[in-house]
């Protein structure tokens, strides 16, 4: 007997492919139809979440394939409109950042304030993508001592502040 979900009565695999087919279509959309945007500013950030099982845990079986273990998507957002401009699905890696970065460069129909953590590989990414013609800045986060009361395990320390950076161009640090 084949399993189904109870939600919807139908086979897991039958969910799985119209799902899989139905953001494929979404992903070539989106690909197709967001050019030349008119954004002015950009927030771009990555967001942790893993296949599989995390990185630590990866079987003997499974190690070195690119697709299990941790994942991050990395997300392009207009704060103005709250449009998700440019996405990327990958590893937290040099070249994930350049291929996002690159990616929404092609996007763009001018010249952008972009906005990132501290990561390190989005200034390379971005200078190569952009060269001059961006005002970029980072806003990195101040983390303060943990409490040992605190139950810390999955999160980090508390964020005590932040300190804004100019990276390139002329950025607005109200904007930072």
């Amino acid at each position: 007997m084949r399993a189904t979900t109870r939600m919807t009565g139908f086979a897991k695999k039958t969910v799985e492919r119209l799902l899989v087919r139905a953001g494929e279509a979404c992903a070539n959309f989106q690909h197709r139809t967001l050019r030349t945007l008119k954004c002015k500013r950009l927030q771009v950030d990555e967001v942790w979440s893993f296949t599989h099982c995390k990185q630590a845990n990866i079987p003997d079986r499974l190690k070195g394939e690119r697709h299990v273990g941790d994942t991050w998507t990395w997300v392009g957002l207009c704060p103005d409109s709250k449009l998700v401009v440019g996405w990327h699905v990958g590893k937290r890696t040099a070249n994930d950042a350049f291929g996002f970065i690159h990616d929404l460069k092609e996007r763009l129909g001018g010249r952008v304030q972009m906005t990132s953590d501290g990561l390190r590989c989005y200034i390379e990414a971005v200078e190569s993508a952009f060269g001059s013609e961006i005002d970029y800045g980072q806003l990195i986060k101040l983390y303060g001592n943990e409490t040992p009361q605190m139950e810390t395990r999955y999160s980090p320390p508390p964020c005590i502040g932040t300190r804004k950076t100019r990276i390139a161009g002329n950025p607005d640090p109200a904007y930072i």
